[in-house]
Parts: structure tokens; sequence; C-alpha cells
């Protein structure tokens, strides 16, 4: 799990989102041949892989996974920004909420990429990942 010390390290997150997906998308499409290119499909593959990649959420969560899952994370929380009015940030004022210090698109109710994908390997629909995308963009379309 990717946590943020304080806003020059967001700050520096936000920078390195476009090297990160870059980096990811080469990773991902040497590995499964899936190219990441934000669409519905795209989403499905990625959880399709991550659910051959991690047999359950304590598995994804494991410290040397983290990178894998910040970028996994970007990629739905960019897909999910792209359609949406949504924009990142994280919640420093909450040190008893779940998603303190943890990269988030910010609604009423926050989306935590992070906690979706890691969701996702516990859940096993193949459809997870899609689904909570599509409800986010219906409530927060451009």
């Amino acid at each position: 799990m990717i946590n943020i010390i304080d806003e020059q390290e967001f700050q520096y997150w936000l920078f390195r989102m476009d090297d990160v997906l870059d980096d990811f998308a080469d990773f991902i499409k040497k590995c499964s041949n899936i190219i990441l290119d934000y669409s519905a499909d795209s989403v499905s593959e990625l959880e399709s892989w991550l659910m051959k990649r991690y047999s359950s959420h304590n598995e994804a969560i494991k410290f040397d996974q983290r990178i894998i899952i910040d970028a996994a994370s970007r990629y739905l929380g960019e897909y999910a920004r792209k359609k949406t009015t949504l924009k990142w940030s994280v919640d420093f004022a909450n040190p008893d909420a779940a998603h303190f210090a943890v990269p988030l698109l910010n609604s009423a109710h926050p989306y935590v990429p992070q906690f979706y994908v890691s969701a996702a390997c516990d859940r096993r629909t193949g459809h997870f990942l899609l689904t909570t995308l599509n409800n986010l963009i219906k409530n927060y379309s451009v």
C-alpha cells in the first residue's frame, strides 16, 4: 500500500504519473500482451491479470508488491479521472479514516483505487473493477 507523507510527496507522486503508467503499460504488454488503452476491455483484462497474479487480498498488499499495486491503482484512477469531474487528492485531515494518506479521487464517497485493486483479488468476479468504475462514472461523469 502506498501512503503519502505530505503534500510535497503527493505532488511528486502526481508528477511521476505518466512515467509510472508508461512503464506499467510496457510491463503488462510484455508479460501478458494486454494493451492498457483506457478502454473498458483493458480494465477487465487488467482485473483478470491481477486475479492470476494474486490469489488473495493478502498477497496483493504485501510490501514487495506495492509498486505493481500502485501502478494498477494509478491506471484505474486515471481511467476514472478522464471520464469524470473528479481530481486526485490525499486526505491528511482525518487520521482515523481508512483512506488517510492514500491517493484517492475526491468525491462525496472517496474512490480509493488501491482499495479496489486489492478487493478485486478477493472478490474474484472478473467484473468488479469495471462495475465499480462504471458506477463512479455514472455519478460523476463530465
